[in-house]
């Protein structure tokens, strides 16, 4: 009939069951079921990866002045390494170096600081003229700034030269500075002079 007819299209239409009916017809599912026996995926296959914060660039020193220093290690020298090889004086300190570093221990943050003395001799003022004798050198150029130098402004780069000996100088191993107002080439030049006659080694800005 008719109606029977109407009625059968209505259900296949709206209804989302899956029954059969008298006449053969079969409910089509209209709607993007799941299918139960489809297994549902581990959260950890759908979760994003985790946000990884990038490093600053351009950061050369952390400031730990929010942290109190609760600890300090002085590096000295003991015995018989407190006198000059050479003439048996006994080494005055120049200067000192310090440097800070964070130690995290559970719970809290310290401040660990550790003085390193620097010393040399204030009897020998030869240690230049060992160094010229050496038969290898090292050489490099670092920038510094100097407050109130004469006729320059307090934001001019500096440079302080450096000169070391190492395992295969044939010499005692040393460093001097020399501070100069460029990095041009000819410092190294002037400073090793006609008396130095071994190798030197230094990068290639205007070598």
């Amino acid at each position: 009939m008719l109606s029977d007819r109407l009625t059968l299209a209505q259900r296949k239409r709206f209804d989302v069951s899956s029954e059969k009916y008298a006449d053969g017809y079969t409910q089509l599912n209209l709607f993007n079921e799941a299918d139960p026996n489809v297994p549902e995926p581990d959260l950890e296959d759908v979760h994003p990866g985790s946000y990884r914060r990038k490093n600053r660039s351009g950061k050369k020193e952390e400031d730990l002045s929010s942290f109190g220093t609760t600890e300090v290690i002085e590096y000295k020298l003991t015995g018989a390494d407190r006198y000059c090889p050479e003439c048996n004086t006994k080494y005055k300190v120049v200067t000192k170096e310090t440097v800070k570093r964070l130690k995290f221990v559970p719970a809290r943050f310290e401040v660990i600081e550790e003085v390193t003395f620097v010393y040399s001799c204030p009897k020998c003022g030869l240690m230049k003229e060992e160094l010229l004798r050496s038969n290898y050198l090292h050489g490099d150029e670092s920038r510094t700034q100097v407050i109130d130098e004469l006729d320059q402004k307090g934001s001019t780069q500096n440079w302080m030269w450096v000169y070391l000996t190492d395992g295969y100088s044939g010499s005692p191993q040393m460093v001097l500075f020399q501070y100069e107002r460029t990095r041009a080439g000819y410092h190294p030049v002037e400073f090793l002079g006609d008396s130095f006659h071994g190798s030197f080694t230094c990068d290639e800005y205007q070598a």
